[in-house]
């Protein structure tokens, strides 16, 4: 987990054998193979349903407060997360911008059941 200056949270995720495909030569070589998971100032703990998620800075509009509260799972943590899986243009990674929600998960690494369609 990392905090970058416009007040986003990154959090690594390594993935079990059937997502590994989400990951690209960016995330390989510079993530550690990790799928980057972007939480938004508005979405983190700590601030106000409704109010500035932090006072602005300079141009910098960190959002208004949506009372999502995401967790940031600790290291070794199962987790599920949904969001936005995005390119990352200004670094070359894909990622999921912005995490919608952390969810702790039973699976153990193993992938989610998955629909199908007839």
């Amino acid at each position: 987990m990392t905090r970058q200056d416009d007040g986003d949270v990154h959090v690594g995720l390594r993935l079990v054998p059937a997502y590994a495909a989400l990951v690209n030569d960016f995330n390989v070589k510079g993530e550690d193979s990790l799928l980057v998971a972007d939480i938004v100032p508005a979405d983190q703990t700590g601030c106000t349903l409704g109010e500035p998620a932090r006072p602005s800075r300079g141009t910098y509009d960190f959002g208004t407060c949506t009372g999502a509260n995401l967790p940031i799972p600790s290291p070794g943590d199962f987790v599920e997360v949904v969001g936005l899986y995005v390119l990352n243009k200004s670094h070359g990674w894909m990622e999921i911008h912005p995490t919608w929600s952390i969810l702790s998960s039973d699976l153990g690494g193993a992938p989610p059941p998955t629909a199908s369609t007839s």
